[in-house]
């Protein structure tokens, strides 16, 4: 997850766009359940770890805002996600 930080510091360099705790738990949740594309339902990843909702759904912004993956909101079916970082897409595929 080092990649994703990088890539949001060489992007932004706001302190608020670099991950927290959480949102590196919850990115590493994500790509454990999909890889490096899948849907997901935040509600069901909810239910299944200690990490709230907001924090999914900040996650999911600052991948999009930063063009480490597409996302796409397709409303009760749940979210699109599909990583096109490279080198952060090669660490998915691998798990």
């Amino acid at each position: 997850l080092t990649e994703i930080e990088t890539r949001l510091s060489e992007t932004e360099s706001r302190v608020d766009d670099k991950l927290a705790n959480l949102e590196e738990q919850a990115y590493y949740h994500i790509i454990s359940q999909i890889g490096a594309e899948g849907s997901i339902v935040v509600s069901k990843l909810v239910k299944d770890t200690t990490i709230s909702r907001p924090v999914y759904n900040n996650l999911l912004e600052k991948m999009k805002l930063n063009k480490i993956a597409d996302i796409v909101n397709m409303g009760v079916k749940g979210t699109y996600i599909k990583i096109i970082h490279p080198v952060l897409k090669a660490e998915a595929e691998s798990k």
